[in-house]
């Protein structure tokens, strides 16, 4: 009796093990097809005003890998997806779940920064969608619309495209397309990690071992978070300068504006602002999984 209870508690265990990988290879599948879809699409079918911008940069003498690199992967939300599904290979790879330190901080890292771009982009969206999206990029008759409509929660219906498009149905077809990757990317990808820890503390039983979240509590404090996630903030805007330096071009728009209306002074205040946001983000991922794994000695 002993011995088929056992084996009926394991084989629930497994079984529980197999449903949380199954989840992540699910979001893995979603997230790394998005990715490759995003940047072939943007390198292979540029906007008019993309074109204008390679071409200004090839005359410069950039090679054409330095203008692959800074113009598919200059924006934050594509570093962070690079980052999430590298995170997700290495969690679906550790099938046992006793996952090495490395993993466990690198995963923390990873819930940061996607707190982040949830945070900043539905602030940002919220005060100006402008500020993320060019306003060139879409027809001149009401484009507060299309991009209220582009970035609600509701899917689109039949509506114009900020693609200069005259088929209806393949308007409505695009914008439907633009609408899912906005949110794959925006909104599926920061919940994911906060997902993923909730799964590890509600079948933590059957884990059999300690899961990211609470490993990552173990081996380091929230100052160490707050660190590696502020110099990698700070490599990425070396980054985004560099971008912007090739391209004569920001990655977002508010860079631009804030620049121009505001000076040297507003745009350090501007930067500052963002690093502290992300910063918070950061803050308020650690503090859900000491909230879930309060019994851990930190």
């Amino acid at each position: 009796m002993i011995c088929h209870r056992n084996q009926f508690q394991e084989l629930r265990r497994k079984r529980k093990k197999m449903m949380v990988q199954v989840f992540r290879g699910v979001h893995f599948f979603i997230q790394f097809t998005c990715l490759l879809f995003v940047i072939g699409f943007n390198w292979k079918f540029p906007n008019p005003k993309a074109i204008q911008l390679r071409d200004g940069a090839k005359q410069k003498g950039w090679t054409q890998t330095t203008l692959f690199f800074t113009f598919t992967i200059q924006h934050f939300t594509i570093i962070s997806e690079i980052f999430l599904s590298i995170n997700l290979l290495l969690l679906l790879l550790s099938f046992d779940m006793d996952y090495p330190e490395f993993i466990a901080q690198f995963s923390a890292l990873v819930h940061g920064m996607q707190t982040s771009v949830g945070v900043l982009y539905y602030l940002l969206l919220s005060h100006d969608p402008f500020h993320l999206f060019p306003k060139e990029l879409f027809p001149k008759n009401n484009p507060e619309q299309i991009v209220k409509r582009l970035t609600s929660f509701v899917p689109p219906s039949r509506m114009c495209c900020c693609c200069c498009c005259s088929n209806k149905k393949k308007a409505s077809s695009s914008t439907q397309v633009i609408w899912i990757i906005l949110h794959i990317q925006h909104t599926l990808a920061p919940a994911h990690m906060w997902c993923d820890v909730y799964l590890q503390y509600y079948y933590s039983y059957y884990y059999g071992a300690a899961g990211w979240g609470e490993t990552s509590l173990k081996i380091s404090t929230l100052s160490t978070e707050l660190w590696i996630l502020l110099i990698t903030i700070l490599i990425y805007g070396l980054w985004n300068l560099f971008c912007w330096f090739v391209s004569s071009e920001p990655a977002y728009p508010i860079q631009r504006n804030v620049y121009r209306n505001g000076g040297w002074f507003h745009t350090i205040g501007f930067y500052v602002t963002c690093v502290s946001l992300m910063l918070f983000s950061c803050y308020l991922s650690r503090q859900f999984r000491e909230y879930l794994f309060n019994d851990v000695t930190i």
